[in-house]
């Protein structure tokens, strides 16, 4: 099976999901699981606010979708983006007040850039393996439990460029290993 969500709003005129209750934690989010891609599926977000997920207010797992830009994902009683296996592009993008971690990334890249992580009572950007780190530009972090790309360790296999990307530091919490086979890694800072 597979599908596609367009969620196509205007600056004027942003769509809204959200909890029928309109108290956090009270609806699932939105899910985008490994068939969304079946088929030649697309999904999008733009000019959307995404808001009061029970442990997420989006998540994406083992797919590339959906693209999200120009969106606003706030007051989740958990993530704003939980993203398991997945490959997702992000734009100017606000991921605000969510009582957890503003971007939690497994074993998933993200090309992230012109958005801005506030106000999570988490880490604003987590990344579980030093591998997935790469494609962040113009990024601004503020009032997060730890503001800027937080990095548990890993290994980097690949080349891989982490670049200014904001305000804020990369903080690593582990051991990374710059390590490949028969040849070389590279990771330039």
């Amino acid at each position: 099976y597979g599908g596609e969500l367009y969620a196509i709003g205007t600056d004027n005129n942003m769509i809204t999901f959200t909890a029928a209750n309109g108290q956090p934690g009270g609806w699932n989010g939105i899910y985008f699981k490994d068939c969304s891609d079946n088929w030649g599926g697309h999904s999008q977000l733009a000019y959307c606010i995404i808001e009061k997920g029970s442990q997420f207010n989006v998540w994406c797992n083992s797919t590339n979708q959906p693209m999200v830009d120009s969106c606003i994902i706030r007051y989740s009683n958990g993530m704003g983006f939980h993203l398991e296996s997945a490959a997702i592009i992000i734009s100017n993008t606000t991921v605000q007040n969510n009582n957890g971690i503003g971007i939690n990334s497994i074993n998933s890249l993200i090309n992230l850039y012109k958005s801005n992580i506030l106000n999570n009572t988490g880490y604003g950007l987590y990344y579980n393996n030093a591998y997935y780190v790469d494609n962040l530009k113009n990024l601004v972090f503020s009032g997060n439990s730890l503001d800027g790309v937080v990095i548990a360790g890993g290994d980097v296999s690949e080349n891989r460029n982490w670049n200014y990307f904001g305000n804020k530091p990369y903080i690593v919490i582990d051991n990374i290993r710059i390590i490949k086979g028969n040849s070389k890694a590279r990771l330039t800072i």
